[in-house]
C-alpha cells in the first residue's frame, strides 16, 4: 500500500505546520499529515518545525525557553477564523486585523464578535480617546502607520 503525506500539511502551498495547510494537504489528496510538536517552557505543546522561533515568526529564542501565552497572538482578518481558534484555545490572545481604522464603535462591535483582545488598525483614524475608549473595552491595540509612496522624480 502506497499512502501520500503531507509534509508540514502542504508545504510549498500553504505556510508550513498551520490548519490551512493541513487542509490543503487533505484536499490535494494526502492520506496523512506530517507535523512537527516542540514543547515550551510552561509544558505546552505547539506546532513548529523548527527548535527556535527565529525562521517562522517575528521573535527569536528556543522554543523550549518560551512560555506559550506570553509568547502567543494569534491574528486573522477574519472573524470565523479567531472564533475557532478560541473554541480551541478558550484563554489564547487573539487580535483581529482591521486594516483601516473603522469608527471605534465598530472597531468595539467587530472585536467583540471575533471574541479578540486585540484590535489590530492602522493609524489613520486613531485618536487618543478612541484608544482609551478601547482599552476601556479590554482591547489592546496595535497600530500602524499608513503606507505611503514617494512621488515621482520630475522628469
Amino acid at each position: 500500500m502506497l499512502l501520500i503525506t503531507g509534509h508540514r500539511g502542504a508545504l510549498g502551498s500553504e505556510p508550513e505546520n498551520t490548519l490551512r495547510s493541513f487542509r490543503r494537504a487533505v484536499d490535494d489528496g494526502c492520506d496523512e499529515i506530517e507535523l512537527d510538536l516542540r514543547v515550551t517552557a510552561d509544558g505546552e505543546l505547539v506546532v513548529l518545525h523548527d527548535a527556535t522561533v527565529d525562521r517562522t515568526t517575528n521573535g527569536s529564542g528556543a522554543v523550549a525557553d518560551l512560555t506559550f501565552a506570553a509568547r502567543t497572538l494569534i491574528t486573522s482578518s477574519q472573524s470565523e477564523i479567531l472564533l475557532s481558534v478560541r473554541r480551541l484555545m478558550p484563554t489564547a490572545d487573539t487580535g483581529l486585523i482591521l486594516g483601516r481604522t473603522p469608527p471605534i464603535e465598530d472597531v468595539i462591535t467587530l472585536c467583540e464578535g471575533a471574541q479578540a483582545n486585540w484590535a489590530l488598525c492602522g493609524i489613520n483614524g486613531l485618536t487618543p480617546e478612541g484608544v482609551a475608549d478601547l482599552h476601556a473595552h479590554g482591547l489592546t491595540v496595535t497600530a500602524w502607520p499608513a503606507l505611503t509612496q514617494k512621488p515621482s522624480p520630475k522628469q
